[in-house]
């Protein structure tokens, strides 16, 4: 899929940032652009924080237009508010968490952005995520509760939703929670592991990063002047892949964004033995792969722990792959198309062949999947899970259309 000029714009911006763009290709598509659509485009990818330094580089500055970078800056100036607010925040539910002795480790949001971006306006953030044991999930819900957060079940069920508090628990893997405040809403996700798959599905079976304790292992980092617990940033760095890739299925480019800041400006803080050791399986390589080299058409870097993407992901066919994976970026997750794009994609994304056909089988034949969409039992019956599925997809797109 050919990418509008708006987007082809963005991205020689982002390349700018790590002196990878091609100036007179920026020239051409600055003439060509409607300023509507890049400022809207701007604001659905939430880049106004990356975009507001790039606008501020010598060569770039004179060829924005003045009401662009006032737009970027304004945003960014949010951006570090909202950030401040949920970092302040998440520290004080931190410190409830050990009051109750209820193992936590805070993850994504705002320790990344204080590792990689060491500043509150570049990368725009809009919950927490901490990470608990499944055994602890009662008392951990019983905790949140009483700091103000509710269970937004009016939300969910406008969102088509079907989950109860505790279904979603069960079937999905995370907690959900809402705090309405004077300044924003605050989000708060409890996860009960971190690729998101239902206990004992299939996938679990083809990505082994659950396996893991990941209590056994964490760091600490200083917030706010407070000491809370995050993954260690190899771990960090591979969550980010996983969450990026599987997850999001390469849609959206601020999670790519963060994977070249890591590559570009913090390689040498990473334990690269550690990472080829401890993330050995094919299919959790190619994920590397297929993140490295999109980095590296971005950043110019090319070389990953010392070795090229190739190292990682060797194949015949992966150039032909990688058009396929490369040409969401700019798209997003939400809606019945790009949900079944989602999908085709996460069952083209395994190494291994026969863990292809397990993920097929997941998605449009055992009802697993339809399953933990909706909180059903899952059936047995092909046609029933398939047309099921088609059914929630075209549902969800009326009711976003409405």
């Amino acid at each position: 899929m050919a990418m509008a000029k708006e987007e082809q714009l963005i991205l020689e911006w982002v390349k700018c940032r790590y002196d990878n763009g091609d100036m007179s290709s920026l020239h051409s598509l600055m003439a060509k652009c409607d300023e509507q659509r890049i400022l809207q485009l701007i604001d659905s990818l939430r880049l106004s924080g990356v975009l507001f330094e790039v606008f501020q580089q010598p060569e770039i500055r004179p060829l924005i237009p003045k009401t662009w970078r006032d737009h970027v800056e304004e945003d960014m100036k949010r951006i570090a508010l909202e950030n401040q607010m949920l970092e302040m925040q998440g520290v004080s539910l931190i410190r409830e968490f050990e009051k109750e002795e209820i193992p936590v480790i805070w993850f994504k949001g705002n320790p990344n952005i204080d590792w990689i971006y060491q500043n509150y306006t570049v990368r725009s953030t809009s919950d927490l995520d901490f990470l608990i044991r499944r055994q602890d999930r009662k008392r951990a819900a019983e905790l949140v509760k009483r700091q103000g957060f509710k269970y937004p079940q009016k939300t969910m069920d406008t969102r088509g939703v079907v989950f109860s508090e505790e279904e979603l628990a069960e079937w999905a893997h995370e907690m959900h929670y809402l705090k309405e405040t004077p300044v924003l809403p605050l989000n708060l996700d409890l996860h009960l592991d971190l690729t998101g798959f239902p206990q004992g599905s299939i996938p679990k079976s083809i990505y082994h990063l659950d396996d893991r304790d990941w209590f056994a292992a964490c760091d600490k980092k200083e917030l706010r002047g407070e000491s809370v617990p995050v993954l260690r940033k190899e771990d960090a760095w591979i969550q980010m892949i996983v969450h990026f890739s599987i997850h999001h299925s390469f849609c959206g480019m601020k999670w790519l964004i963060d994977l070249c800041e890591v590559a570009a400006f913090h390689q040498e803080s990473l334990d690269w033995t550690y990472l080829r050791k401890e993330y050995d399986h094919p299919n959790e390589r190619k994920l590397m792969g297929i993140c490295f080299r999109m980095v590296e058409e971005i950043t110019g870097v090319d070389s990953f722990g010392g070795k090229p993407w190739q190292y990682y992901w060797e194949s015949s066919r992966a150039e032909m792959e990688y058009r396929i994976y490369r040409s969401f970026s700019f798209e997003h997750n939400k809606g019945w198309r790009a949900k079944i794009q989602g999908r085709l994609v996460k069952i083209l994304m395994p190494r291994i062949a026969r863990d292809r056909w397990k993920m097929f089988v997941y998605y449009f034949v055992s009802g697993e999947a339809f399953a933990q969409r909706t909180g059903r039992e899952p059936g047995g019956n092909f046609f029933l899970n398939f047309f099921s599925l088609m059914k929630l997809f075209v549902k969800d797109h009326k009711n976003r259309r409405n």
